[in-house]
């Protein structure tokens, strides 16, 4: 890791120089006034420092500049005027930095991402003249004045016709929200403008024209009024937070139509009567359901309980929350059952008529009520408590065989799995998918997410990022890692690399990277999507026959000829990709078991991760070792 200052020597003495990258390092000072004679430089890398003092002005002579990240470092000052004169400047990355007033203009600027500085003033109405803008982000700032007119920005950018992401949450902007919202671009996902001054009644209408909204953050407002019932009709909705404002009545059972909508955070505001069961039924809403500190009635609903997994980048917390404090509920029982099983998921503050529930909710215990047959009862108590107790033994036993079989297997090092690889950092992978968009999201499994990426020399790739809070996830990427690294044959997916890194917030990121399968999964191909546009044709009988003989090539180059046998757990469609002229691919070796031959029996030692796959697909062969 370099420190010091950045010697001006090393500027001044590469003429040809077109990259400098210092990211992630000690160094010190300021970016010396030099680098802007380098007039052939197209990527500047200098983030995650403590570099200091302005931004040299001479940067506007660049004139070939196409990507500045300043992100998190000291920097002060202005933004060079000159910057706007960067006719091939495309992304502009200053996230936690202390400068201020100015704001950049080049024509083909694609993202503005200018968080968390000390940006004031309003916002400047020029950001329409950007026609290939699609990311503008410059929320933790202090634009605006709590004015009627702050909000008079949005109009210009109707010229906007790529963007996809606004961010202005946390700023001083006030006014209501203006028509023009409704003029903005159909493709955009994500509307971020919580935690400003934005008053008056939401008017549906504005955001009836919005269909690829994916994220909708209004919180910590304002507002008043209802909630429009045309947000049934954002079907790709995936948050919604309207938590912290002045709003009133009931919540619409329109919600339910949002079948993707995983997180939703109504609390802090006036709403009233029960919950729809329309938005209690939906099984994608797994990730918050948040409806505290409102003047709600009715009874706990049992039918809620966790449902599938849908991810959206950063932007969604891991773990499944339910919050219904301060309910007006009458007293009751509270289910065991669904999301009422994990007290740490459940807040029930407010509530104090409420028993039952999982003990760790520290509830009173229900009234026992009389029975008629109270011997019956009681002997069958009985055997229910010998049943359970034996079901405990039987497990402790299968636990302790378990881990003394584990503790004589050899630890498998990651340092040497990563060693063999070459290395590729997050900020590629970030670029390569453009952020990890939704719009490059290919698959999504339990343990991670699959992303299409195109690295720097134009090679697409398929980038299977590990969700690391999921238990288990960090022994499948190490079980894949194992799996993957001595196998070699045409019908397996090819590893290009792999990263164990840390994003941008400082979170752990590990990261398998493969070779793009251009004709997807057989399961695209068996069961397309009917509502999808481009129905893939269906497969000819040879096709179907040539895709059975490539997994079991496969299969018996796993079994037979590996030096050491290995069984992947999931085969299934999904986990069969195919590539240029429909060759097949089998992939996904996260729950691969690893056979060791024994050294004085024919007995074999295995190596495996957690739940050994999907019920129906985990491999027949050799059974009486799984």
């Amino acid at each position: 890791m370099l420190g010091g200052v950045i010697p001006v020597s090393l500027v001044m003495n590469c003429s040809n120089l077109e990259i400098i990258d210092i990211s992630t390092n000690k160094l010190t000072g300021k970016l010396p006034n030099e680098i802007g004679f380098q007039v052939k430089l197209v990527r500047i890398y200098a983030e995650t420092n403590n570099l200091t003092g302005d931004i040299p002005p001479t940067i506007g002579n660049l004139s070939s500049l196409e990507t500045f990240w300043g992100s998190h470092n000291n920097l002060v000052g202005q933004i060079p005027d000159d910057v706007g004169r960067l006719k091939r400047l495309l992304f502009f990355h200053i996230i936690a930095n202390g400068l201020s007033t100015s704001l950049c203009n080049a024509s083909k600027l694609q993202i503005i991402s200018i968080p968390n500085n000390n940006f004031e003033g309003q916002v400047p109405t020029n950001f329409g003249n950007l026609q290939e803008l699609w990311w503008l982000d410059i929320a933790l700032n202090n634009l605006g004045s709590n004015s009627s007119n702050d909000l008079d920005f949005i109009r210009s950018l109707r010229n906007c016709s790529k963007l996809e992401k606004l961010a202005f949450n946390q700023n001083h902007l006030g006014g209501v929200l203006p028509n023009s919202i409704a003029n903005l671009s159909a493709q955009l996902d994500f509307l971020l403008l919580g935690d400003n001054q934005v008053s008056g009644n939401i008017d549906g209408a504005i955001f009836e024209n919005l269909i690829s909204l994916i994220a909708l953050g209004l919180e910590g407002n304002l507002l008043t009024g209802i909630i429009p019932t045309c947000f049934g009709n954002l079907t790709k909705l995936a948050t919604l937070t309207l938590e912290n404002n002045n709003l009133e009545g009931t919540i619409p059972p329109s919600l339910g139509n949002c079948q993707r909508l995983q997180y939703l955070d109504l609390s802090q505001n006036k709403f009233f009567g029960a919950i729809p069961h329309q938005v209690l039924r939906l099984s994608s809403l797994s990730q918050m359901l948040n409806l505290s500190k409102n003047s709600m009635n009715g009874s706990l609903p049992a039918e809620l309980g966790p449902g599938k997994p849908f991810l959206v980048g950063e932007f969604l917390p891991r773990n499944s929350t339910f919050i219904f404090g301060f309910f007006k509920i009458s007293s009751g029982e509270v289910p065991k059952s669904g999301a009422f099983g994990n007290a740490s998921a459940i807040s029930l503050t407010g509530n104090a008529k409420l028993c039952g529930g999982v003990s760790t909710l520290k509830l009173p215990t229900c009234p026992i009520k009389p029975s008629k047959q109270g011997k019956k009862n009681n002997f069958k108590m009985i055997i229910a408590i010998v049943s359970v107790a034996m079901s405990f033994l039987v497990l402790a036993t299968f636990v302790i065989v378990y881990w003394r079989r584990k503790s004589t297997y050899k630890s498998t090092s990651m340092l040497s799995i990563l060693e063999s690889l070459p290395k590729v950092s997050y900020r590629r992978l970030y670029e390569a998918t453009e952020g990890f968009s939704p719009s490059n999201l290919i698959g999504s499994g339990g343990f991670d997410s699959i992303y299409k990426g195109v690295l720097d020399q134009g090679q697409s790739v398929a980038v299977k990022v590990l969700i690391l809070q999921q238990i288990g996830a960090s022994k499948s990427f190490i079980t894949e890692c194992n799996a993957l690294r001595n196998i070699r044959h045409r019908n397996l997916i090819k590893i290009i690399t792999c990263c164990s890194s840390t994003d941008y917030n400082q979170n752990e990121f590990k990261a398998l990277i493969f070779e793009f399968m251009t004709n997807g999964s057989l399961e695209k191909w068996l069961y397309p999507d009917t509502e999808g546009e481009n129905q893939p044709r269906n497969l000819s009988l040879i096709e179907r026959l040539n895709v059975a003989k490539d997994v079991a090539s496969a299969l018996h180059y796993l079994h037979d000829q590996c030096k050491t046998t290995i069984l992947d757990c999931d085969i299934k469609p999904s986990n069969v990709l195919l590539h240029n002229e429909m060759v097949a691919h089998l992939g996904d070796f996260g729950l691969a078991r690893l056979l060791l031959a024994a050294d004085n029996s024919s007995q074999t030692q295995s190596s495996t991760v957690g739940m050994m796959g999907t019920i129906g697909y985990v491999c027949p062969g050799k059974k009486s070792q799984l």
